[in-house]
């Protein structure tokens, strides 16, 4: 009876020793995976590229902008021709998954010119809203961001 005792105690402890490394696995996989995602989002922006874009927007997905206004998917992505960005960089990004949903945040700056060659200096805090859809893989389907006060 002891023998049991002890050998049932043991395999619990193993088993929760091990579970949160098995845990874990998924959600860091869907870090790396999203912060990829991101960085594709951030090439497209550099490089004036919105096809590269396209994919990572759900269809009815809606984009609050530093100014108050709010985009639906056309309208971000034609907005991304409208500022050639000599330096376009993200940084401390902190990622969060609930399910099939993942909250981003970060912190955006550019320099650049807009289209009618005007200067144009960007600093950004912003979150982006990650869902997983069963047929488009991760989309964004909410982004939203503020300026930074200098």
């Amino acid at each position: 009876m002891k023998t049991i005792l002890v050998m049932t105690s043991i395999l619990i402890l193993s088993m929760l020793v091990h579970a949160p490394a098995k845990a874990q696995a998924a959600p860091d996989k869907v870090e790396q995976d999203i912060l990829k995602l991101e960085q594709t989002w951030l090439a497209a922006v550099k490089d004036s590229k919105p096809e590269e874009a396209a994919p990572l927007f759900a269809n009815d997905a809606m984009f609050t902008n530093a100014d108050g206004t709010i985009n639906g998917k056309a309208e971000e992505l034609n907005s991304i021709n409208k500022v050639k960005w000599e330096t376009a960089e993200d940084s401390d990004t902190k990622v969060i998954q609930r399910g099939n949903t993942v909250i981003v945040t970060g912190s955006f700056h550019g320099q650049g010119k807009d289209d009618r060659g005007k200067k144009v200096e960007v600093n950004e805090r912003w979150t982006d809203v990650w869902m997983k859809d069963p047929h488009h893989g991760w989309q964004v389907v909410a982004s939203q961001s503020s300026p930074i006060k200098k």
